[in-house]
């Protein structure tokens, strides 16, 4: 196995919190007197809403929750040390979550210091060696952050209003398709229970 689990008290304290909402809705299916209040809440659009928002929170914090430690490559056996033929696995000292191993390119896509928003230089200046060799103390260039623009002084502003136009973009069309989505819904009749 490429990962080793781990179990931390949050995490514990988590998944004892969901097996009880398990069981709470388990018993509360077949129980009428439990049952009727919650369909009155999800029927409405606020409920729903609000199940949908609660349900991509308990995900994200699920997700948050599942830890483990990555399983460090073998290394080759030298002269001169011990045989680690006996020896079982390494794993790093660092522990990850599920959600951390998602979002792995934005984990490691750190710079040294923050940035202004849409900044393609770092924030404080360091040494520089130039082309010709000189050292001169200037601020460097990020190494994500406007990193696709090979001239950011002339790429910089029609690269912002690409972006921001192609996010205002498809803002537009999700918008257009969750409104006809919800007008469709109510053009149709409910059926009367």
């Amino acid at each position: 196995m490429s990962f080793k689990p781990v179990l931390l008290w949050s995490d514990a304290l988590l998944f004892l919190l969901l097996a009880g909402v398990l069981i709470l809705v388990w018993l509360a299916r077949n129980q009428d007197t439990l049952r009727g209040p919650w369909r009155r809440v999800m029927r409405s659009r606020l409920g729903a809403a609000t199940t949908v928002i609660l349900a991509m929170y308990g995900g994200i914090g699920v997700l948050d929750s599942l830890h483990y430690q990555v399983r460090l490559p073998d290394q080759p056996i030298q002269s001169g040390q011990l045989n680690q033929a006996g020896q079982g696995a390494q794993y790093g000292g660092e522990v990850l979550s599920a959600l951390d191993g998602l979002l792995t390119p934005l984990r490691e896509g750190g710079e040294k210091t923050y940035s202004a928003p849409f900044a393609t230089r770092l924030y404080a200046k360091e040494m520089i060696t130039g082309p010709d060799g000189r050292e001169t103390r200037d601020y460097p260039r990020l190494l994500h952050g406007g990193a696709h623009l090979r001239d950011p002084a002339a790429e910089f502003w029609p690269d912002v209003l690409w972006r921001g136009g192609v996010g205002l973009l498809g803002g537009l069309v999700l918008w257009v398709v969750g409104y006809g989505v919800i007008r469709l819904r109510s053009l149709t009749p409910s059926p009367s229970p």
